[in-house]
This record gives C-alpha cells, structure tokens and sequence, in this order.
C-alpha cells in the first residue's frame, strides 16, 4: 500500500478528528492557491470545504468525509 499512496502529487489540507473525519481549517483558499503555485495536481480538502471554495486553478480539488476517503481517492489518483 505504501508505494501507492506516497504520491508527490497530491496535497491534503484538513483536520483529521479522532474518528476519522476531515474537518475544515481556515484559510483554505489560500492554501489551495499556495499547493497549485508548488506544483501539486490534487488537492483533498473536507467536503463541507469544497461547497464554500471560489478558486478556479490548474489543482483538482477533492472534497472527502473521512480519511478512509481520503485513502481511497489517493489509491485510484496513480
């Protein structure tokens, strides 16, 4: 598993709760804004983020739930 998920480029912004939830951080935007300038092709964001986010880039925003998701989205992105 780990040679498939330790891909260069995807980013993850969020909070991971102790049951396993990805939750929101502040600043998103700019944080996303910041992963596309240093070169990432994904970024995986929590979903409740994805519905307040304006940035239109060269970066593919995923919104997930949980890190189970978030696992899962990294395993079918290589």
């Amino acid at each position: 598993i780990e040679e498939n998920i330790n891909n260069p480029k995807i980013v993850a912004i969020g909070e991971i709760g102790l049951t396993g939830e990805i939750r929101s951080v502040n600043s998103i935007e700019k944080r996303i804004k910041e992963a596309d300038k240093m070169g990432f092709k994904t970024c995986l964001v929590s979903e409740s983020s994805i519905k307040q986010l304006k940035f239109k880039g060269n970066i593919n925003v995923i919104g997930v739930k949980t890190i189970k998701d978030a696992i899962n989205v990294t395993l079918n992105n290589n």
